[in-house]
């Protein structure tokens, strides 16, 4: 039985974007099953790795359709993206360490993901949904 199933999210209009969200919430629940699946140290440093560039390119394609689009509150949400990359470069140290990713890791991340789009991109949506999304 799987560690967490997250809701599905919420569509903002910009099939990119929708894409990345989809694709993120894949990745952090199947790190979720490896880790109860208790898969080598080195597999999940690797999931959890892919996650962390994955979001990466997603937070910066987010903040660069919401530059564009001329959102005023894209700094504020640029600075909860950082956030969350700090966080998961912590536990990245950690783990490199020797520190093994524990279930709430994949909880955590899965949560700020929903809690992230279906609050905050949310009230972005008329930056997110509309427009052309940068290809970078």
């Amino acid at each position: 039985m799987p560690t967490a199933v997250w809701r599905s999210l919420p569509l903002l209009g910009n099939a990119r974007l929708d894409g990345q969200h989809t694709a993120l919430q894949g990745e952090v629940q199947q790190l979720a099953e490896d880790i109860q699946a208790r898969r080598s140290a080195d597999h999940l440093e690797a999931s959890l790795a892919l996650i962390s560039q994955r979001t990466v390119e997603h937070f910066h394609t987010e903040e660069e359709l919401m530059k564009a689009q001329g959102d005023p509150g894209r700094i504020h949400h640029a600075d909860l993206h950082r956030e969350l990359i700090l966080q998961v470069r912590r536990i990245q140290y950690a783990t490199a360490k020797g520190e093994p990713l524990r279930e709430g890791v994949a909880a955590f991340l899965g949560d700020w993901f929903e809690e992230h789009v279906l609050k905050v991109d949310l009230e972005h949506v008329a930056y997110l949904g509309e427009g052309e999304t940068p290809s970078h």
